[in-house]
């Protein structure tokens, strides 16, 4: 596969991009195997036809700040990534919980899990460069107020539920969860362990749908090779 499709698409890039000797040394390490290309490399790398290139599959993003601009902004760049063939993470931990009061007390937030179905919306509606489905990770910290909610946002509710049983259960399949082109995570750091109807709540959820998942925060900033300053 590396001599038949990608050495074509590295020499073609060969005057344009990176010097003969990277070219090579890229081409001998996918041919070794010491690196294995993600498939937006695959797809896009010295591909000529197509407009949207991509090399990576995922990029964390962050937090998303407590204002719909931020949101806005989130979305924006949710969409060019998953155009250019990428997956994309982000955290909502930063948003006000439901029910808190915006503009000026005019108001009252839908808190984060009330934006999920906008963001699935635009990871399922924007195909990865055109050719697979999009890909979201969410986090949301344990300690949030509207954890509960997060854990259960992927619950079959009841008039869905309903719904599907109606169907004839050869078509079934056909029918999925809602937010089916996202997944949740839960960030555990500190005392979270101690918190015992949370561990039940993510333990059934984990059954019932693979979501939310955990996200050891601690050991993650314990065992990174790049320590945060």
């Amino acid at each position: 596969m590396v001599d038949g499709l990608i050495l074509p698409r590295l020499r073609a890039l060969e005057s344009r991009l990176v010097s003969p000797e990277r070219l090579d040394d890229l081409a001998e390490g996918l041919k070794s195997r010491y690196l294995i290309a993600a498939t937006p490399f695959l797809m896009s790398f010295g591909n000529p036809h197509t407009r949207r290139p991509g090399f990576f599959s995922c990029y964390p993003l962050g937090w998303i700040e407590d204002s719909l601009d931020s949101i806005e902004e989130m979305r924006h760049k949710m969409r060019t990534i998953h155009m250019s063939g990428g997956g994309a993470g982000i955290d909502l931990s930063k948003l006000r919980p439901k029910g808190a009061p915006v503009d000026q007390g005019q108001g009252i937030a839908s808190g984060p899990v009330g934006f999920l179905p906008d963001f699935d919306a635009v990871t399922g509606t924007t195909n990865q460069g055109g050719r697979r489905r999009g890909a979201l990770l969410v986090q949301l910290d344990w300690d949030h107020p509207d954890i509960a909610d997060f854990v259960e946002a992927k619950k079959f509710n009841a008039k869905l539920k309903r719904f599907i049983q109606t169907v004839p259960p050869g078509e079934r399949t056909a029918q999925g969860t809602t937010l089916s082109n996202m997944n949740t995570t839960v960030n555990a750091f500190g005392e979270y362990c101690q918190q015992r109807e949370l561990m039940r709540m993510i333990a059934e959820n984990m059954w019932a749908n693979g979501d939310a998942g955990l996200l050891f925060v601690d050991n993650r900033r314990k065992d990174a090779p790049m320590r945060e300053e």
